[in-house]
């Protein structure tokens, strides 16, 4: 049933509409459905949490107006507080009185006030380690504020006010230096300086030939072997806290790229039409290219019979044994079922042998078998002669290479009187017997039985994609159906290319299917170890050269193991349960009310690692550091002296009138 609408219920607040009516048309419970969503998307709408604690890092209110607006909301400053608004109304970030949210608020402060507090239980320098803790946790709360996005820089006088809360000169000022420098680069000294090529450099290097951004959308965790950074990140991708921005800011747009360099490799070889499509392009492509090469094999042979004197007398041995051999196993108590068609164009083709007797009857002869086995191809097949018929074509080939073996290239009994040079009449007998001879062995291949059949032919991409087929396989299956030119010169094709091409992008999209991790469809999230078992149950790399080409077959393997290398956090580490991630929101709750100091440090402590983990700025932070320079360390410094002084005063005796 339906809840009602915004508009219906303002209309019973305002004395448009009456509760019974509205009760009538929709029913209590989904009135309250409707209550309980309208709230949810209020609330949803509006800066939460994670947000108010984030602003918390600002030291201004425009500061934190900013860092609403860098995470998405419409913020303003006004004489009445920071203002909120979007499309379900305006108002206040901090609502009047106390709230959930208003631990939030004090994150920031948190820091400075706990280094504070560090600081002073220095033995033998309480006061300037107070000083110094304090100046310390602004500059570092300012820091994390310039991280959020407030846009502040370094803010001179609430360090000056920080460091007049406590005195310090000297000591202040280079606790400050020194405590704030850490800060400002935690790891920098605990990482190793070696950042894992084969992630980085691979993810530029496929940037740079697919266009994508691989290597700018990297996790944390691949861009170092620091397994301390590696832990962090995994524990912000898990945390309720923060797992919903990292998936948002850090997971989702990976695989985003992901998807795009799957679909620009996609692009190399076009659309993937479906497999039976593929299978349906192969067929056609290897009856086009078969009646192709028929033709060029003849225009070769007309070539040489131009040069050759038909009458030079030839004896067919190899093809009447090779006939011999037909009757022999169709004659007398034989498997074969022989239809009476079948056992008169046997008998024909004996007849006409017994004719030749010179190589221009036996070029005749040659082309009428080829037209024979192509017309009656199937009712051989059906028979079982296929082979044997196959076998007597071969025969004739092995007759045309015996005549020119023992007669040499003899001079043309044309009637011009110029002589056709020898070597031109050995080129053309040369490439006219090994275009026929290919053709043979290609069409007497045991792929050749997969390309004539349709059904056969749609299963060729998980035929290929099983290892069923070594590279040089794959090879003469391109070759057979025209996606590449023969050895000996046998055309290609461009229904044989287009074929293959269709061929190689349902093999992409397998192997993508294959390779995208369970859970994570919609995202399109791939799993480099899933995609490199395929390509290993494939062949391997030769295997994918072998379809795709080197260049191609060398980035689809090296985006594989990108992949596989870039998921450092999933396979080194554990996963919680979801318990474990239910009992840390208990816990955390529990902590809010019993022991809100505790329950601050944690939020605080886990915001902060989200920000460094999520943000470009903190991710550099972490992984470079981001140390002053010298003007800045000079500042720091300075200040330190200037509140140590300020604080004396401060904190010293006050004397009435004093201003």
């Amino acid at each position: 049933m339906a809840i009602p609408s915004r508009f219906e219920l303002r209309a019973v607040e305002e004395g448009r509409m009456t509760e019974d009516e509205l009760v009538g048309k929709y029913g209590l419970s989904n009135i309250h459905r409707a209550l309980d969503l309208y709230e949810e998307e209020d609330n949803a709408a509006f800066p939460g949490y994670q947000d108010r604690m984030a602003a918390s890092f600002a030291t201004t209110p425009e500061g934190e107006a900013s860092i609403y607006r860098q995470r998405g909301y419409n913020v303003d400053v006004t004489p009445e507080g920071l203002m909120a608004t979007t499309d379900y109304g305006t108002r206040r970030v901090d609502p009047r009185g106390f709230d959930l949210g208003d631990p939030a608020d004090l994150a920031g402060e948190s820091i400075p006030t706990i280094l504070g507090t560090l600081g002073a239980l220095i033995p033998g320098f309480n006061l300037p380690g107070a000083i110094a803790g304090e100046m310390t946790g602004e500059g570092i709360r300012q820091g994390l504020g310039n991280l959020a996005g407030s846009g502040e820089g370094v803010n001179v006088a609430a360090l000056a006010e920080a460091g007049l809360l406590g005195a310090g000169g000297e000591v202040g000022g280079k606790l400050l230096k020194n405590v704030g420098n850490i800060g400002l680069a935690p790891f920098k000294d605990a990482l190793t300086t070696r950042l894992n090529r084969s992630v980085v450099q691979g993810g530029e290097q496929l940037d740079e030939a697919l266009g994508t951004n691989l290597r700018g959308q990297l996790p944390l965790s691949a861009m170092t072997e620091s397994k301390t950074l590696q832990a962090l990140e995994q524990r912000v991708a898990e945390s309720p806290l923060t797992r919903e921005s990292y998936e948002t800011r850090i997971r989702n747009p990976f695989a985003a790229e992901q998807e795009r360099a799957m679909g620009a490799i996609q692009g190399r070889v076009g659309e993937p039409p479906g497999r039976e499509a593929a299978g349906e392009m192969v067929f056609g492509a290897a009856a086009e290219t078969l009646e192709a090469r028929r033709l060029q094999v003849d225009e070769a042979y007309d070539q040489l019979r131009s040069m050759i004197d038909p009458s030079e007398p030839l004896n067919p041995t190899e093809s009447k044994s090779a006939l011999r051999r037909i009757r022999e196993v169709t004659g007398g108590d034989t498997p074969f079922e022989l239809t009476a068609d079948t056992v008169n164009k046997l008998d024909q083709i004996e007849r006409d042998l017994a004719l030749v007797n010179n190589f221009g009857q036996l070029d005749n002869y040659r082309k009428a078998v080829g037209s024979l086995l192509k017309e009656g191809s199937d009712e051989f097949r059906r028979v079982g002669l296929d082979q044997q018929m196959s076998n007597l074509y071969g025969a004739m080939l092995r007759d045309t290479e015996g005549f020119f073996a023992e007669q040499g290239a003899r001079r043309s009994a044309l009637a011009e009187p110029q002589m056709v040079p020898e070597e031109e009449v050995g080129e053309a007998a040369t490439r006219a017997v090994g275009m026929a001879r290919e053709g043979f062995d290609l069409e007497k291949a045991s792929i050749n039985r997969i390309l004539k059949d349709p059904d056969a032919a749609g299963n060729l991409v998980p035929d290929i994609m099983s290892g069923r087929f070594q590279p040089k396989q794959v090879e003469r299956i391109r070759q057979r159906f025209g996606a590449l030119p023969g050895e000996s010169g046998l055309v290609a094709t461009e229904q044989g290319e287009a074929a293959w091409q269709a061929v190689q992008a349902e093999i992409i999209e397998t192997l993508k299917q294959k390779s995208i991790k369970k859970g994570r469809e919609l995202e399109g999230e791939l799993s480099g170890d899933r995609m490199l078992s395929a390509i290993e149950q494939m062949g391997g790399p030769p295997k994918l050269n072998a379809i795709f080409g080197d260049e191609l077959g060398n980035q689809i393997f090296s985006f594989a193991a990108f992949l596989r290398d870039a998921d450092v956090a999933e396979r080194t580490l554990t996963n919680p349960s979801r318990t474990a991630v239910s009992n840390e929101i208990l816990s955390l709750m529990t902590d809010l009310f019993s022991y809100p100091t505790r329950a601050l440090g944690r939020l605080g402590a886990m915001k902060i690692a989200g920000e460094a983990v999520m943000r470009p700025g903190g991710r550099r932070w972490l992984t470079e550091g981001a140390r002053q320079d010298a003007t800045s360390q000079n500042v720091l410094t300075t200040l330190g002296r200037l509140g140590a002084r300020g604080g004396l005063r401060a904190f010293g005796p006050r004397v009435e009138g004093q201003e």
